[in-house]
């Protein structure tokens, strides 16, 4: 029909709103006020109708309109809104008292919903009115496929950025619990997630969460969640979404999951998961631009580990896993700076050369990793335990004072003659230094606990001995 033949049907000043609305509708730029703008025409054109709009793809922008998505079975559940999908065509049906217009949102390139307009059947519908509602789905149809097309390109472009700028943060030599905060920070902020959570394959197969991760993933709550997503993640080995958790069987406050793996040379090294409290929240744009970011983070999170393996490696014996020498000078130098006082124990395993002689060097070795262990187990996180040289350990106690310090190393003595196998015994020396000392130095602290060590060998081993100039300072109350 030809717009001089519409013309006759549709009254003046009605075909002038419709002009008027078009050239609204093209100029906006934004798909959801396209929408709002056809639903509000649509409301002043018929004050006495419903409406309400099913759309084919889900978008969170659209939340304050009357609107819903196409299910699967929508052919069974409204079939006259899939025929009006289906052919095009505006389709009616009529029930009770009312008439119910589904009108197809269409553009040049898609169909994108169904507009559901319902009247009274008191309201008698015209050829006008089929005209006016055809030209107001048309033009609306077009505009939100242009503002579609718009804000796609806007967000590609605003993906694009985001992953540069995620890339060159991430090859910035980050440390690895930096590069974990920062990539739960830009999840958070680029797909609005509530929660975001990374997690790595120790050499045993044990999942453990990456510092840096959500709080949440540190409580016992989630537990039970990240261990049925990490079987699924080790069983599927790809990205996986769940839009509605309770579906799933799965048990959780949070309802929409995105679970990315982390794979280096074809081998799985951890996964990333992302949560929300609403079902249906992320879109499958989100889920891929998720998966771009995870495939960057792997490669930095690689080049983190590997650096942070050299570091330790530098500064590790390699036998005993404790810290080496050079490392422990460094580390009470620095709390000589900042700490007002700190304990030194030297340790000695007794009779060492006749663990070797009469078990063989591997035993020897092995004895020296017991002893190391039970000196880590009983120690503080802040404190230091070293690897001095040969069979003799160390153990620095930053902000300790000797009383507790000698309580400590005690301690210690007894627990390496009651757990060692073969049992051995070790001796060691015990000093301190206090910022009132204002002239003591790491090689007099060390100078000190060495005689200390050699005065705890020559009285009998198994024991331990304060250096002299400590007892003298009465800080020290032996039993």
């Amino acid at each position: 029909m030809t717009s001089h033949h519409k013309e006759t049907y549709i009254h003046n000043n009605e075909f002038e709103r419709l002009f008027h609305l078009t050239k609204k509708l093209l100029s906006i730029s934004r798909s959801n006020e396209v929408l709002s703008e056809f639903i509000q025409a649509l409301l002043d054109f018929y004050p006495e109708s419903r409406m309400f709009l099913l759309l084919t793809h889900e978008d969170n922008q659209y939340t304050d309109l009357p609107i819903a998505y196409f299910e699967r079975n929508i052919k069974f559940k409204n079939e006259v809104a899939f025929r009006a999908y289906q052919t095009g065509t505006i389709q009616v049906d009529e029930k009770n008292d009312e008439r119910m217009l589904h009108i197809p949102l269409k553009g040049l390139q898609a169909m994108y919903g169904v507009l559901q307009l319902t009247l009274p059947t008191s309201k008698v519908i015209e050829e006008a009115d089929f005209e006016i509602l055809k030209h107001l789905a048309d033009v609306s149809g077009n505009a939100f496929e242009k503002a579609r097309l718009q804000e796609q390109l806007n967000q590609r472009l605003d993906d694009l950025n985001l992953l540069n700028e995620t890339s060159h943060t991430l090859n910035s030599n980050l440390r690895l619990t930096d590069t974990v905060e920062y990539m739960t920070k830009q999840i958070q902020s680029s797909i609005q997630a509530e929660q975001v959570g990374f997690f790595f394959y120790n050499r045993y197969g044990e999942i453990e969460t990456l510092t840096g991760s959500s709080e949440y993933f540190f409580e016992k709550n989630s537990e039970m969640l990240v261990v049925k997503i990490s079987e699924e993640v080790k069983k599927r080995k790809e990205a996986f979404m769940i839009t509605d958790m309770k579906n799933g069987n799965i048990e959780s406050m949070y309802q929409s999951l995105l679970a990315v793996p982390m794979i280096h040379d074809r081998e799985l090294k951890g996964a990333a998961i992302v949560l929300h409290h609403d079902p249906y929240y992320f879109t499958f744009e989100q889920f891929k631009l998720l998966q771009s970011l995870i495939y960057h983070f792997t490669l930095a999170f690689i080049n983190s580990m590997l650096h942070e393996e050299m570091e330790q490696l530098a500064i590790t014996d390699q036998l005993t896993r404790l810290y080496s020498r050079n490392y422990l000078d460094e580390k009470i130098n620095e709390s000589m700076e900042k700490d007002c006082l700190g304990t030194f124990i030297l340790f000695d395993i007794d009779d060492f050369k006749q663990v070797n002689d009469t078990y063989g060097h591997l035993t020897g070795d092995d004895v020296i990793i017991q002893v190391a262990n039970i000196i880590l187990k009983n120690k503080r996180e802040t404190d230091i335990a070293a690897r001095w040289g040969g069979e003799e350990l160390a153990l620095y106690l930053p902000s300790v004072d000797v009383n507790k310090g000698l309580k400590i190393a005690k301690r210690l003595v007894k627990a390496v003659q009651q757990s060692t196998s073969p049992s051995v015994t070790i001796s060691g020396g015990v000093t301190y230094w206090s910022a009132k000392k204002s002239e003591d130095t790491v090689t007099k602290l060390f100078n000190r606990a060495d005689q200390a060590l050699y005065e705890a060998k020559r009285s009998g081993k198994n024991r331990i001995v304060v250096d002299s100039s400590t007892s003298s300072d009465n800080l020290l109350h032996e039993e």
